[in-house]
C-alpha cells in the first residue's frame, strides 16, 4: 500500500472518529463554520523518547437529511508529503462506480472530472490534487457539488459548503501536518 494509501486510511480513521490509530490518541477539533480541523497525536513507540508528530486534516461530513447520526460522504483537505502537496481526499460510499469516476464544480466555475482509487466494503476513495487554480476556488467559492456513479445504475450527488474552508486551511497550513 502506498503511502499516500496509508495516510488516507489514518485520515479516515480520525475523520470518523474512530480510536484505532492509537489507544489513547485523542482527537483535538476546532471548528470553522462547515469545516473541522481534527488533529491526533499517537503514543510514542514503546521504549521511544522522541515525540511523535501531530497528523492534522480538515473535513466536512454530509449526512443523509434521514438520519444526521450516520455519515454519507466526507470532504477532506491535507498536505501530503515533504513538499506539503494540498490534496483533497473525498469519501464515498461503497457502491460509488470506480469505472464511472467523479464529477464536482466549485461555485460557478469548470466542471472537473476526478478518478475513484479503491471501493472496500466500507467506503471508496477519491483523491486529487489542490491545484493553485483548484485551491483559489475552493477559499472563495461558496458551496462544492460532487456527483458520481453508483452500482449498478443510480447516482449520487453531494453539496459540501465551503464557508471556512479557508481559514480551517489556514489553520492547517500553520500545525505543520
Amino acid at each position: 500500500m502506498s503511502g499516500i494509501a496509508l495516510g488516507l486510511s489514518a485520515m479516515l480513521t480520525l475523520a470518523l472518529g474512530n480510536s484505532g490509530l492509537a489507544e489513547s490518541a485523542k482527537p483535538q477539533n476546532t471548528v470553522f463554520k462547515s469545516w473541522t480541523l481534527a488533529c491526533v497525536t499517537p503514543q510514542p513507540a514503546q521504549g521511544s523518547t522522541a515525540k511523535p508528530k501531530a497528523t492534522c486534516r480538515i473535513f466536512h461530513q454530509v449526512h443523509p437529511e434521514s438520519d444526521a447520526t450516520k455519515i454519507a460522504f466526507i470532504a477532506a483537505a491535507c498536505y501530503v508529503g515533504p513538499d506539503r502537496i494540498p490534496m483533497m481526499i473525498l469519501t464515498l460510499p461503497p457502491a460509488a462506480s470506480l469505472q464511472r469516476g467523479l464529477n464536482f464544480v466549485v461555485g460557478q466555475g469548470l466542471a472537473y472530472k476526478a478518478n475513484i482509487l479503491v471501493c472496500t466494503q466500507h467506503s471508496c476513495i477519491s483523491q486529487f490534487k489542490l491545484t493553485d487554480d483548484l485551491l483559489k476556488l475552493f477559499r472563495t467559492g461558496t458551496q462544492a457539488i460532487f456527483a458520481f456513479g453508483l452500482n449498478p445504475q443510480g447516482q449520487a450527488t453531494y453539496a459540501v459548503p465551503l464557508a471556512g474552508f479557508a481559514t480551517a486551511l489556514d489553520a492547517l497550513q500553520k500545525t505543520g501536518s
